[in-house]
C-alpha cells in the first residue's frame, strides 16, 4: 500500500507563496496612510451636517456648525444666540491628532469657534461651506462640499494634483 503526500520541497514553494503574498498585501496597506481615516472622517462630517440640517427642518429652529482646527461642534438658535448641543448625534466631536480641518477663511483656531461658521435653516437651506479635511501632506486631502440648497459631497484631491474630484469617481 502506497500513500502519497507533500515533498518537503512542494510545501516550501507553496510557503514562498503565501509570503509573497502577504508581504504585498502588507506593502499596500502601508502605503494608504492616512487616507481610510480621513474619508472615514469626512463622510462622518457630512452625515452629521446632513442630520443637523434634517433636525433643524423638522424642528423649526436653526441650528449652526462651530469649527476649530481639530473639533467641532453644532449649535441650536435661542433667540439671538446659539447653545451648543451636548448630546448625540450632534455633540462636540474631538477629531484623531493627526488630522486638521482647514478654511479658507477664516483661519480657524485650535478650538471650536464662538460663533456658527455654516448654518441650517429651518426652511430647510443651508449656507455654503467648503472644509478641508487634512493629515500628512503625502496623503490625499478630502473636502466636504455643503451647497446652499441642501446637497453635500465628499472630494479628494491627490497630493501632486490641485484638481478636486468627487471621492467615489475617483480610482
Amino acid at each position: 500500500m502506497s500513500t502519497r503526500g507533500f515533498t518537503l520541497i512542494e510545501m516550501l514553494v507553496a510557503l514562498a507563496i503565501l509570503v509573497v503574498i502577504a508581504g504585498v498585501l502588507v506593502m499596500s496597506m502601508a502605503g494608504a496612510g492616512n487616507e481610510p481615516r480621513l474619508r472615514r472622517e469626512a463622510e462622518r462630517l457630512q452625515a452629521r451636517i446632513d442630520a443637523a440640517c434634517e433636525r433643524a427642518e423638522l424642528s423649526g429652529r436653526d441650528l449652526g456648525l462651530h469649527l476649530g482646527e481639530g473639533s467641532y461642534a453644532f449649535s441650536k438658535r435661542r433667540g439671538e444666540d446659539f447653545e451648543l448641543q451636548t448630546e448625540a448625534p450632534l455633540a462636540p466631536y474631538q477629531l484623531p491628532a493627526d488630522i486638521r480641518l482647514q478654511l479658507d477663511e477664516p483661519e480657524l483656531g485650535p478650538v471650536v469657534s464662538e460663533d456658527p461658521l455654516m448654518l441650517c435653516f429651518a426652511s430647510g437651506e443651508r449656507t455654503a461651506l467648503l472644509l478641508d479635511l487634512l493629515a500628512a501632506s503625502s496623503d490625499p486631502a478630502y473636502r466636504l462640499v455643503v451647497d446652499p440648497v441642501g446637497s453635500s459631497r465628499v472630494q479628494r484631491r491627490l497630493p501632486d494634483s490641485r484638481e478636486w474630484i468627487d471621492w467615489k469617481a475617483a480610482p
